[in-house]
């Protein structure tokens, strides 16, 4: 991690008038749960360039995991305003329809995602956790398994793949897609939380107890309130269940 946020620092401080140089170390934050310091790069670089999409995009996203759903709203609005091709911006716009269950927006969204881009596996993965809310099991699986296809390296389509398994209590399935979405990308505490559900179900109470651990020490990270506490929750019912 010091290696390569010392060479984005050595960027800004190269050019420091640069916004992709703070929205670069914006992600790099982001996607090591340094939340507050993202958003900090993110607002550094609209101030330079109030006009680039990408970086609303990325702050709506932010603000998405955040919670801020009015926030991203007006985020995901302005990016999608400035391009209106952007696949990235429709498709988190799609989740932030999803959290208010506007379904027919969600699809909307997710559909123009694929017809901009019809090789862009986010937008599968994301139409597939429609069908999955809306009790569709099999589309569902059909679009996860479509953007694996696409990208095989796109750990949230192992993820919503693995919660599908886990619902249809096929527990090494699903134990295999969130090893896998793990090792793709070891900084997302839902997938540590999700994995020590199926841990839990297999008895396996030391690993569910290690993957909660882990869940709670990135929701702390994050300043995830919510999210801490509710892993906190089940560890102790964990342990409770032990004794």
């Amino acid at each position: 991690m010091e290696l390569g946020l010392e060479k984005l620092e050595k960027a800004i401080e190269f050019e420091p008038d640069s916004p992709s140089n703070y929205l670069n170390r914006g992600i790099f934050y982001y996607l090591h749960n340094q939340w507050l310091l993202a958003l900090d790069d993110f607002n550094r670089a609209l101030e330079i360039n109030p006009s680039d999409a990408i970086v609303y995009c990325n702050r709506g996203l932010l603000y998405l995991k955040q919670n801020q759903l009015k926030l991203a709203s007006i985020d995901l609005e302005r990016a999608i305003e400035i391009n209106p091709h952007y696949t990235q911006a429709y498709c988190e716009r799609c989740l932030l329809y999803l959290k208010q269950k506007q379904w027919k927006l969600a699809f909307k969204d997710v559909e123009r995602a694929v017809k901009i881009n019809p090789y862009y596996a986010m937008a599968y993965c994301n139409r597939g956790l429609i069908y999955f809310k809306r009790r569709k099991s099999a589309l569902a699986l059909i679009d996860y398994n479509y953007a694996i296809e696409i990208d095989s390296n796109l750990a949230m389509a192992y993820y919503n793949r693995g919660l599908l398994y886990f619902n249809q209590n096929q527990l090494k399935l699903a134990l295999s897609d969130y090893n896998r979405s793990i090792q793709i990308n070891p900084n997302l505490a839902e997938l540590y939380e999700n994995r020590a559900k199926v841990w839990i179900k297999l008895k396996n109470f030391a690993k569910a107890i290690r993957d909660l651990n882990a869940a709670i020490t990135i929701f702390g990270q994050q300043k995830n309130v919510a999210g801490y506490q509710q892993a906190r929750s089940m560890l102790k019912s964990v342990k409770k269940s032990i004794h």
